[in-house]
């Protein structure tokens, strides 16, 4: 099974990925900020929702742009079944996943996962044994969403029962 087109929020299956990108210097650079977090040595289920928003903080304090997104692993070709819903950060116009609680899906992922979709993609897959995985960005800001609430409730469009 192949994937023809391999952006963010399409399909990415456990064949690989073609058009890669090595980041560098700049994978140093982003695990020497993430090291002041004290992440999880053993990431459990449910630690993704603990600490993507810490990782968020982290980086745009530093000043990346960063956002959650969501990252679905996908039990048949149809993308119907699901295996998995999991959180990470993309960067760099959403080019760039970083993952701090990746490991816990297998031993072989390092303990912050940093890479392009594509390869973050064909490596989650393949560890989770599912057909492919797709990353979703989650762009509304809970205080943007809270902010236009505020906008609506005062115009009275939104109705609090």
């Amino acid at each position: 099974m192949t994937s023809t087109v391999r952006r963010i929020g399409q399909r990415c299956d456990d064949q690989g990925c073609a058009g890669m990108t090595n980041l560098g210097a700049e994978h140093a650079t982003l695990i020497k900020l993430l090291a002041d977090l004290n992440l999880p040595q053993h990431p459990i289920d449910g630690d993704c929702l603990v600490w993507t928003p810490k990782v968020v903080e982290s980086l745009r304090s530093a000043g990346h742009l960063a956002a959650r997104a969501m990252v679905v692993g996908w039990l048949d070709p149809d993308d119907k079944l699901i295996g998995f819903v999991h959180q990470a950060v993309v960067l760099q116009g959403n080019s760039v996943v970083v993952d701090a609680t990746a490991q816990q899906f297998g031993k072989q992922l390092p303990p912050i996962r940093i890479a392009p979709v594509d390869d973050y993609c064909t490596a989650l897959a393949a560890a989770t044994r599912t057909v492919s995985a797709t990353v979703v960005p989650l762009t509304c800001h809970p205080a943007r969403r809270g902010e236009q609430h505020a906008r609506r409730l005062e115009s009275g469009r939104l109705n609090i029962l």
